[in-house]
């Protein structure tokens, strides 16, 4: 059986992706799918697995999650930021990218149980051209918030407060915050027998296993391709540090206790509905 999975095209994901790319790899089709578009795309049968934004498991398109693997942070996300020109509290109204529907929704939960208030929300598909048009603040996400640290100057960066809201999350929680989840499609698992479904299961985490043990060899390559990190610089050690101690990619208990808190705040803002509680293992090793 050949596997059709789908995944997001940001640095994050490299190691998650990176082993499917391989020469003998005939057994999984990959198609790079825009973050904002996963949940259709898992949902209307285009992929078995997609690498899930969190969020969308609980508004209900996602199927099974696989065990243990994700991308989550303990701490500051280097790449999920608020650019403002007022203090939080003074924030009346804010941008965001299109694609990004968890930071959106962990956003909304940080400004009301940190600052209580209550922003307008618009979608401005140009923030690299102009990150305040008609804003008061800018959420930037992934490989767009890169591209804006290494636009603004130093001189730019006096004036604005960057708030980065895996700080903000640990702030509210002490808790890790997961942001993605791989999940086997409700299709799939209606056609695919149980060894099927556990084929592709095992591929998903041999394909973690393997960009967890070649971290350094990923940051160094993608930094010589010119692909930015975490302040906007193409730095094989920057790189390496945001695959290895930013981000983290096994799924613990911890994580899954801060995934199910920030469940319980989606439904208590109603951001998501009740009924969707993410049922996930901890991490193994396939």
């Amino acid at each position: 059986m050949r596997y059709r999975i789908a995944g997001a095209g940001s640095l994050g994901a490299v190691p998650l992706l990176d082993w499917f790319h391989g020469a003998d790899r005939n057994d999984v089709i990959v198609t790079p799918i825009p973050s904002g578009r996963l949940a259709e795309t898992l949902f209307a049968d285009e992929a078995d697995a997609a690498l899930l934004p969190v969020v969308e498991h609980f508004r209900g398109y996602g199927g099974t999650p696989v065990p243990g693997i994700g991308v989550a942070t303990r701490g500051a996300t280097g790449s999920v930021k608020l650019f403002s020109r007022v203090a939080p509290a003074a924030i009346r109204r804010v941008s965001v990218d299109p694609q990004s529907r968890t930071s959106v929704a962990l956003l909304r939960i940080l400004l009301i149980e940190l600052w209580n208030i209550r922003p307008d929300f618009f979608v401005n598909k140009n923030q690299n051209e102009d990150l305040f048009a008609a804003t008061d603040a800018s959420l930037v996400v992934g490989d767009g918030c890169f591209a804006v640290e290494n636009r603004l100057s130093a001189t730019d960066m006096e004036s604005i407060r960057v708030l980065d809201l895996g700080d903000l999350w640990t702030r509210l929680t002490d808790l890790p915050f997961v942001f993605s989840l791989w999940s086997l499609g409700r299709h799939f698992i209606t056609r695919a027998n149980e060894a099927q479904q556990a084929s592709l299961t095992r591929l998903l985490t041999r394909a973690r296993d393997f960009g967890l043990a070649n971290l350094t060899g990923l940051a160094e390559r993608e930094a010589a391709r010119g692909r930015p990190g975490p302040g906007g610089r193409a730095n094989p050690e920057v790189l390496r540090r945001y695959f290895e101690t930013t981000l983290h990619y096994a799924i613990g208990e911890k994580e899954i206790a801060g995934l199910h808190r920030f469940y319980d705040f989606c439904v208590k803002h109603a951001i998501c509905p009740a009924g969707h509680a993410p049922q996930l293992a901890a991490a193994g090793t396939g």
